[in-house]
This record gives C-alpha cells, structure tokens and sequence, in this order.
C-alpha cells in the first residue's frame, strides 16, 4: 500500500479509498473483515469501484493482504515437523 495509508492509518484519519462513492478505508476492511474475498463482492456490496476504478488496485492490495493473513504459512509447518 502506499505510504501515505500507513500515515493516515497511525494518524487516526479516515482514509478515502474511493473518492467517487466516498468509501473509506475502514469499510473496506469491514466488508473484507465479514466476507467479501474479491473486487466483484466488494463492488457488489460498497459500489467500490463502480465509477472511475481508480480505487480498485488499493482494494486488491487490501484483499490480498487479508487473504495472506488468514493462509497458514508452509514455512512454519515445516520448522514444526
């Protein structure tokens, strides 16, 4: 992500993502935190992305963080062994 959302996410600010429908970064994370794993769900449920687009490439970046949140990392399984 770029820096300027690490600035704004210590800084306590709301990060617009989405200019043209005023969508946050928080709502992102809200929707991604409840289910939404793709662009097309989180168009479907925030109209992210729905005007000029500009904001999907930040969106995918904060989908992919999420899902290498959740997958478990094969380094560590194989350390364990």
């Amino acid at each position: 992500m770029p820096a300027i959302i690490d600035y704004l996410r210590v800084s306590g600010d709301a990060m617009y993502i989405c200019l043209c429908n005023r969508i946050t970064e928080s709502e992102i994370d809200q929707a991604i935190h409840n289910g939404a794993n793709s662009l097309r769900e989180l168009q479907q449920t925030l109209s992210l992305g729905t005007n000029c687009g500009c904001c999907l490439e930040v969106a995918n970046g904060m989908l992919q963080e999420a899902a290498a949140e959740k997958a478990p990392c094969l380094n560590e399984l194989f350390y364990a062994a």
